[in-house]
């Protein structure tokens, strides 16, 4: 046996760990290829997963055909004289008021008068004001950690003198 710090000069035990050092080396070069190999798999199924989903997103998102206008029909062109400009008017559309709502009370009386009135909106129930964020409960310090020696001698005086 050689004492570690020896140098082995042995060339039966030389020769057997230089073919014990390339088995090693042939064992890792196949295990980080392999590696290497199922890492570009796991890639190239991740790509074409990706490609499937945005293939269907693009087959359910695909706009609907627009119904068809017909087309106008070209008008024989006339000669615009130099003199009168062509003035086209656009007409533009003032935006709708919003219509105020009426609430009519019918009350029978000898005049058969009609009263109007407002009724006040309700108002919406405001939300309750944010409640102030909960504060994570506070931890209590660990104890020291005892030496495997102050363990065992614990221990010993608990035996001898009773428990605490």
């Amino acid at each position: 046996m050689v004492k570690a710090g020896e140098k082995i000069t042995d060339p039966v035990v030389l020769e057997r760990l230089s073919k014990a050092r390339e088995k090693a080396l042939s064992v890792r070069r196949e295990r980080a290829k392999l590696k290497k190999d199922e890492k570009l798999l796991t890639d190239i199924e991740k790509k074409k997963r990706a490609k499937e989903v945005s293939e269907k997103l693009e087959e359910i998102a695909e706009p609907k055909p627009e119904p068809k206008v017909p087309e106008k029909v070209a008008e024989p062109e006339v000669a615009v004289k130099e003199d009168e400009p062509e003035v086209v008017y656009i007409k533009k559309s003032k935006p709708k008021k919003k219509q105020k709502i009426v609430y009519v009370e019918e009350q029978s009386s000898s005049d058969e008068e009609i009263i109007r009135k407002k009724r006040e909106r309700k108002k919406s129930a405001k939300p309750p004001p944010p409640s102030p964020p909960h504060s994570p409960p506070r931890r209590q310090p660990l104890p020291p950690l005892r030496s495997r020696r102050e363990m065992i001698v614990d221990d010993l005086y608990n035996r001898v003198y009773g428990g605490r």
